[in-house]
């Protein structure tokens, strides 16, 4: 794909750690132990995998691309995703978040950043994410939690997060602070839920026995 074309098209940054024992969902893991804890992550991980690949085949506009932190190898990553995979340099969700979201109007149209702990993650919410950043240079979907599940920008989005505190149940609310100090309009898109404690597995599961 050349340049030209690539700056019709919204990057789907898919942010994933590599699922090692011990290292991912480590909350859950205190009350259900590291084994059940990564199980319970490679399902998430399926899970957001198979959303995405729906969703950029509803919205050819969409690109995904895998952003893993830890190595690569270890990871299921389904053909689909195979074609662009790159490292999170940094330690830091911020400053990986901040890597990311300097790019748009360099390499793409825009950039959508979505995690991997979202059980009721839909192809639907990813494609609506992205038309919102057709009328705004920002979309949020927010979080039950109170931070957000995906953020996506059409504009670099430089010091926005300096001053938002990330993983906390008011972050959300300083993120949209933030960018109206910016004097930068947002939309939001669909509320997720994602799966931290023994509670929202419980959750999960009761929804999944439904179904």
């Amino acid at each position: 794909m050349n340049p030209a074309a690539d700056m019709d098209l919204i990057e789907l940054a898919v942010f994933v750690r590599t699922p090692v024992l011990g290292k991912v969902k480590t909350r859950l893991a205190a009350a259900i132990g590291p084994e059940k804890a990564l199980e319970v992550y490679k399902k998430l991980l399926a899970h957001t995998f198979e959303a995405a690949i729906a969703a950029c085949r509803m919205s050819p506009d969409i690109k995904p691309v895998l952003w893993h932190r830890g190595p690569v190898k270890p990871i299921d990553i389904p053909a689909d995703l195979t074609a662009d995979v790159r490292p999170q340099h940094h330690d830091s969700m911020r400053e990986n978040l901040h890597e990311i979201l300097r790019a748009p109007g360099l390499t793409c149209r825009g950039v959508i950043v979505i995690g991997a702990d979202h059980p009721t993650l839909e192809p639907g919410h990813i494609v609506t994410m992205a038309r919102l950043l057709d009328g705004h240079p920002v979309s949020i979907g927010p979080a039950q939690d109170g931070g957000f599940w995906a953020l996506g920008t059409t504009i670099p989005l430089d010091g926005i997060l300096d001053c938002v505190p990330l993983s906390r149940g008011d972050t959300l609310e300083a993120l949209e602070t933030a960018l109206e100090a910016r004097g930068l309009s947002h939309a939001r898109g669909p509320t997720l839920w994602d799966v931290d404690t023994e509670t929202d597995l419980n959750r999960w599961q009761k929804e999944m026995r439904k179904k």
